[in-house]
């Protein structure tokens, strides 16, 4: 009995393949529906506050309905210049309760200095269920000054 089932499987070729195709693809599609999406934290950059998140929270959802959004709210404006391993010891604990809220992992969204800063708390984490880590224009292989900026 399996082998003539097999064999008609066979014979119809490539068609059961494209629906076998199908139906996997239905099923990630439902098994990532059923699941919903990650908790997104978001990290700005030097001089910035609230206002630099606006346009990504909009465009968050809008994609992607119902997504939450932690925006780490230490460090703004003027208080940027504090020393960055400050920022890090400071910073690390808040993410560290909304990684332990979300065990399914998050997604990290940093821009500028904040991709410094993310980066600073995730290489001093003994571990993170971080899944995406994407650093925003920020400066990891250094940045180059002019004589003007730096003298100022």
């Amino acid at each position: 009995m399996i082998r003539k089932h097999l064999t008609s499987v066979v014979a119809m070729g490539s068609s059961v393949v494209v629906v076998v195709a199908v139906l996997l693809s239905l099923l990630s599609a439902v098994v990532q529906l059923s699941h919903g999406y990650r908790h997104v934290i978001f990290m700005h950059g030097l001089l910035a506050g609230r206002e630099e998140i606006k346009y990504f929270e909009k465009f968050v959802a809008e994609c992607h309905p119902g997504t939450n959004i932690t925006f780490i709210d230490k460090f703004k404006y003027l208080k940027s210049f504090d020393p960055l391993w400050q920022q890090v010891g400071e910073i690390r604990p808040e993410m560290m309760k909304v990684m332990s809220e979300n065990p399914d992992g998050v997604h990290l969204v940093c821009f500028s200095q904040g991709g410094l800063i993310c980066r600073g708390v995730l290489e001093t984490l003994p571990s993170h269920n971080v899944v995406n880590f994407i650093s925003l224009s920020a400066p990891q292989g250094g940045q180059y000054g002019s004589k003007q900026v730096v003298s100022l």
